[in-house]
């Protein structure tokens, strides 16, 4: 998945490459309540009550993909720097974070471009 950030620093499409995507348009700051009730089925469910809940990581998410801020430097009220970034590690790997963002595109919220390559090893 390929997602643009428009007239913001390098430092963003860094991030978005280490969380599995390459950068190319974000629209969306923050994400509402009423959006985040559309795209809640995407996210798995807490074994126990979490410390933060998921549209607090989704907006700290925008929010450093829009500053290019670093991880240390989240401000206080979007929580610990580091379950942010755990949380949206293990959603990258399992592909969480890929569905959410193909929802958040479908509702108009972000917009992307999505760029599949597959390569075919001589055996």
């Amino acid at each position: 998945m390929k997602i643009t950030i428009m007239g913001h620093s390098q430092q963003s499409a860094v991030l978005a490459n280490v969380l599995g995507y390459e950068c190319d348009v974000m629209v969306a700051t923050k994400i509402t309540t009423e959006q985040y009730q559309k795209i809640e089925p995407c996210f798995p469910r807490f074994r126990k009550t979490p410390t933060m809940n998921n549209i607090e990581v989704l907006n700290a998410l925008l929010y450093v993909l829009e500053r290019g801020c670093k991880w240390r430097a989240l401000p206080p009220e979007f929580g610990n720097w580091h379950t942010v970034y755990t949380r949206l590690s293990r959603w990258a790997k399992s592909g969480v974070l890929q569905e959410v963002f193909m929802c958040l595109q479908d509702m108009g919220v972000i917009h992307s471009k999505m760029r599949i390559m597959s390569l075919d090893w001589p055996a």
